[in-house]
């Protein structure tokens, strides 16, 4: 059985991984102004989409990871990824609380309540998650996501992406 601490550890890593890559560009780099807003590359780490759908897929499954590329806003440009630079107001990712549901050897359900980092536990909002687990490798992977609240990094794409098309 997997334990708290493990689950919480892998939820806040998940829920921050969207931050991570959408934020790792370099300010001091000269950014690319495109409509309202300045676009900055990110790293050779997260130079394409198929190398940031690898690293959400340490977390999500191919749904979620598609998901969260596209909500980025990414633009490619001249073969490499460039980044908005805009505020995302305060994304809930800090794991205040979380409650195991139901585990077995290959599924489990949590819910977890997620703040704004700062934020009060008051401040919290319950999110519930449907966790995969592979029995052989231990390795997790978040299947669903549900919450009352929308969180556009989640929202479903109005195009398909070409990862996830491929895969078929």
């Amino acid at each position: 059985m997997v334990s708290r601490k493990r689950l919480m550890a892998f939820i806040q890593n998940a829920e921050k991984a969207w931050e991570k890559v959408v934020f790792s560009y370099d300010l001091n780099s000269p950014p690319i102004r495109i409509g309202d807003f300045d676009y900055y590359r990110l790293p050779l780490r997260f130079s394409t989409r198929i190398k940031i759908f690898r690293y959400y897929r340490q977390f999500w499954n191919n749904v979620y990871a598609n998901r969260m590329i596209c909500s980025a806003g990414f633009k490619n440009i001249r073969g490499r990824l460039y980044s908005p630079d805009a505020d995302t107001g305060g994304l809930p990712s800090r794991v205040l609380g979380l409650k195991i549901i139901k585990q077995t050897s290959t599924n489990i359900i949590v819910d977890a309540i997620l703040g704004i980092p700062g934020d009060s536990i008051a401040d919290g909002e319950t999110i519930r998650y449907f966790i995969l687990r592979n029995p052989s490798t231990q390795v997790l992977t978040i299947n669903l996501r549900r919450s009352r609240y929308a969180d556009y990094r989640y929202d479903p794409c109005k195009k398909k992406s070409r990862i996830l098309r491929r895969k078929k």
